[in-house]
């Protein structure tokens, strides 16, 4: 938005007082100042000015200069800084949903390395206990069915549901981990707690 309003201003000074005396690339349409602010948009921040007399007039060189410095050099490298940025930003937010899908549940939220501590393989957990499009395949299945054919816990899951909550989501929990999973949260403070009672017995 700042490089076109830039290059509007310039069209509109060069469309009154200096139009058909430059061009960029051997272009230059400034009949009407659309045409003349088109060319610019166009060419405009690839191209510096080519005037077709020179020496040119001293307003004209301060024109020329402060068109390359703030267009061709300015205007260009916060452009390219902003999409280098951007796509930068896009390539970490993807690589950051990747690491997130390859390391951790979606359904209940726990790290792989939690299952493989306790001999299960992660691919086999999220493959055949948590499988996310079975919830998903289950929450259509509930939308295709008359409430009044519901069971009681298909009632209680889809009353959740349009509360737009996923209270009924196993967050923290899986089979495969009943009775033998602690977070590792969990097993550093189990740590810390020996090491205290060590040192007391000391």
């Amino acid at each position: 938005g700042l490089g076109l309003t830039i290059l509007y201003w310039y069209s509109l000074i060069t469309f009154f007082h200096w139009r058909g005396q430059y061009r960029f690339e051997d272009t230059m349409n400034c009949e009407t100042l659309w045409n003349c602010y088109r060319t610019h948009v166009d060419l405009g921040f690839v191209s510096v000015p080519v005037w077709d007399n020179i020496p040119i007039g001293i307003s004209a060189e301060i024109l020329n200069l402060s068109y390359v410095l703030v267009i061709n050099l300015i205007i260009t490298a916060i452009i390219s800084g902003i999409i280098i940025d951007t796509f930068a930003d896009m390539r970490s937010s993807q690589e950051e949903v990747k690491r997130d899908q390859e390391g951790k549940c979606f359904i209940c939220s726990i790290n792989r390395d939690e299952f493989e501590n306790n001999g299960i393989t992660f691919d086999s957990h999220v493959k055949n206990e948590h499988h996310m499009w079975a919830y998903v395949w289950f929450q259509l299945y509930l939308d295709g069915k008359p409430r009044t054919e519901f069971t009681g816990l298909e009632g209680h899951v889809k009353r959740v549901i349009d509360d737009n909550s996923i209270s009924y989501m196993p967050l923290n929990t899986a089979f495969g981990l009943i009775g033998k999973y602690k977070s590792t949260e969990s097993q550093m403070s189990d740590l810390f707690s020996a090491i205290k009672t060590v040192k007391n017995l000391e």
